[in-house]
């Protein structure tokens, strides 16, 4: 069974989310926050897996921080495009994390139905 904390899940929507609440007051393109929240994404990822020195646990890291931050991200970026979300920026905090968790159970359920072997340590 998948173990997933969720304090760095929480903490990592959290960083996105106020990036993108700060892009968006800024009034930075589409283009420009995309760039923002992918540097976003690889600094936690250079964060969260530094210590890592086998080939077989690099290769599960980066399956784990495309599943649980890259897609989960491009879900609140899509989100934060939107009309509402763009006019009260404030609302990315209680979106953002809302839309991690329900985007890594779609995920993982997905996963786990079509590709069982994908999640398996």
């Amino acid at each position: 069974m998948l173990s997933i904390n969720l304090v760095p899940l929480l903490g990592g929507s959290l960083l996105v989310s106020a990036t993108l609440i700060i892009v968006s007051k800024r009034r930075v393109g589409v283009a420009g926050s995309a760039a923002a929240i992918i540097a976003l994404c690889l600094v936690l990822a250079f964060v969260e897996f530094r210590d890592l020195s086998t080939g077989a646990a690099v290769r599960q890291a980066v399956q784990y921080w495309l599943i649980f931050l890259c897609v989960p991200s491009a879900v609140v970026f899509a989100l934060s495009r939107s009309g509402l979300l763009r006019r009260r920026a404030w609302l990315l905090l209680l979106a953002g994390p809302i839309s991690f968790v329900l985007t890594i159970v779609v995920v993982v359920s997905v996963l786990h139905m079509f590709f069982p072997s994908v999640l398996s340590p």
